[in-house]
C-alpha cells in the first residue's frame, strides 16, 4: 500500500497534465500573436477588452495558493474573528475601487509607479 506522503502513478499524470496544459496554453498564445505589441498593450490588453476578463484577471491576482490554504488554518486557529480581517479587505477594495480608479484610469498608466514620473 502506497503512504499518504508520496506521490502514485496517477498523482504524476495528473500534475504533468496541468503542467502541460498550461505550458501548451502559454505557447498556442505566444505563437498565435506574433506581433509586434508595446509593453503597454501587453500589459493592458490594449485597452479593449471587456469587463468580465478584466474582473476575473484581477479576482485571480488577487487569490493565491496561499490564501486558498491558508484561509482554513487561519480561521481553525484564530476562530471567526478572522472575518474582521475579511470585512477589512471589502472595505480597502470599495474605497481604492472608488477613490484610486477615478484618478489614476484617465492617465492611462500601466502601473502606478508611472505618477512619479509625470
Amino acid at each position: 500500500m502506497v503512504s499518504k506522503d508520496e506521490f502514485d502513478a496517477w498523482d504524476w499524470v495528473a500534475f504533468a497534465a496541468m503542467l502541460g496544459i498550461s505550458a501548451g496554453i502559454g505557447i498556442f498564445y505566444a505563437l498565435r500573436g506574433r506581433r509586434e505589441a508595446s509593453t503597454a498593450e501587453f500589459l493592458m490588453g490594449g485597452r479593449n477588452m471587456q469587463l468580465l476578463p478584466i474582473a476575473i484577471s484581477i479576482l485571480v491576482s488577487f487569490m493565491s495558493a496561499i490564501l486558498i490554504l491558508g484561509t482554513p488554518a487561519e480561521m481553525y486557529m484564530e476562530g471567526t474573528q478572522y472575518f474582521l480581517y475579511v470585512i477589512g479587505i471589502m472595505l480597502a477594495v470599495v474605497l481604492a475601487a472608488l477613490i484610486f480608479v477615478p484618478l489614476l484610469y484617465p492617465l492611462n498608466l500601466t502601473s502606478s509607479f508611472e505618477v512619479s514620473k509625470r
